[in-house]
C-alpha cells in the first residue's frame, strides 16, 4: 500500500511557501495563545459550556496542542491536499458548533462564521491555484 499516493504527499514550489507560513501561523497562534497560554478569546468558557465537564482545562490544552502540531504539519508542506481538506472540515465543524451553542462567547459573535467562511474560501482558492510537483522521495 503506497501511503504517499493515499495522503497525496506533494512538495510545494518555493513561491507558495508564504501560504504555508500564513496557514501554519493561524493554527499555531490559536493553539498556543488561544488555548495553551490563553492571551485572548474565551476558549475555556466555550469548552466548558459545550462539554460541561470538570476536565475542560485538560480538553482545551489537548485541543491547543493538536492545533500547534497541525500548524507544524502545515508548515512542513508535505501533506498539502490532506491538510487543506482537514482545515476546511475542522473550521466548518468548530465554527458551526460554536455559533449554534455559544455565540455569546465568540469574539465577533455570529460574524465569526463569516470569517471562518472567508478563510475556507481562501484555502479553496489557494489549493486550486497551487502549482506543485510530486515528491518522489
Amino acid at each position: 500500500m503506497n501511503f504517499q499516493k493515499i495522503l497525496k504527499i506533494q512538495k510545494p514550489v518555493n513561491s507558495n511557501r508564504y501560504h504555508f507560513i500564513w496557514q501554519a501561523v493561524v493554527w499555531i497562534w490559536f493553539g498556543l495563545f488561544g488555548k495553551i497560554y490563553p492571551l485572548f478569546g474565551n476558549h475555556y468558557e466555550i469548552v466548558l459550556e459545550i462539554f460541561n465537564s470538570n476536565f475542560s482545562g485538560l480538553i482545551i490544552s489537548i485541543i491547543g496542542v493538536l492545533e500547534l502540531v497541525f500548524g507544524l504539519i502545515i508548515l512542513s508542506g508535505k501533506y498539502i491536499y490532506t491538510t487543506t481538506i482537514l482545515q476546511i472540515i475542522l473550521i466548518g465543524i468548530m465554527n458551526s458548533i460554536e455559533v449554534i451553542m455559544v455565540p455569546e462567547y465568540l469574539l465577533f459573535g455570529k460574524f465569526n462564521f463569516l470569517l471562518a467562511t472567508l478563510y475556507c474560501t481562501y484555502l479553496i482558492f489557494f489549493y486550486s491555484t497551487l502549482k506543485t510537483i510530486k515528491n518522489v522521495h
